[in-house]
């Protein structure tokens, strides 16, 4: 689900949390494209006429990560909301945050809103929670036989909350 990506896909959005790259290469040559901007809409990429997916780099993770997925059944389900995180924390604060969300939008994506609302902050639970609506409000769900827009939209926030609060070593209640 990397090159034709469903909404719905889950290994997509890890790597982009991961801050991945593909290589892309025709007869004209070839180019590098952050996975962001690999997707263009609803299982549309930015492949052009003649080109394959031909390498895909992946930086090793720096700081906390945390994956999650949501579906209604626990094996070979296809996810309700997926979130990956990638936190990179220093003195005073996180210092670079990733958010990337699929199963809400036409495409895999970074919650860029979300994310500044961690950068320059601790982490804590009054950070994740403002991260987390954030993520809610860049969602643009929709409904299908697995869930309703508004069911996406609630979990897409309980689930980027969940997983921020795994890097926090506590259990999670909510």
């Amino acid at each position: 689900n990397l090159f034709a990506p469903a909404p719905a896909g889950d290994f997509a959005v890890a790597l982009l949390a991961l801050g991945a790259q593909v290589k892309l290469e025709s007869s004209a040559g070839a180019r590098m494209l952050p996975l962001d901007d690999f997707y263009q809409g609803f299982m549309a990429t930015a492949l052009s006429r003649g080109e394959l997916v031909t390498e895909l780099h992946v930086p090793r993770p720096v700081g906390k990560t945390a994956y999650a997925k949501f579906g209604r059944k626990h094996a070979n389900t296809p996810a309700v909301v997926t979130v990956a995180v990638q936190i990179v924390e220093a003195e005073g604060g996180v210092a670079d945050a990733i958010i990337a969300l699929n199963g809400v939008g036409s495409h895999p994506f970074k919650a860029s809103a979300a994310q500044d609302q961690l950068i320059g902050r601790p982490l804590t639970r009054a950070a994740i929670e403002e991260a987390s609506a954030a993520a809610a409000q860049s969602a643009q769900p929709f409904s299908d036989s697995l869930a309703s827009d508004w069911y996406r939209l609630r979990m897409t926030e309980v689930l980027t909350r969940r997983t921020l609060l795994t890097l926090l070593d506590e259990e999670v209640d909510s």
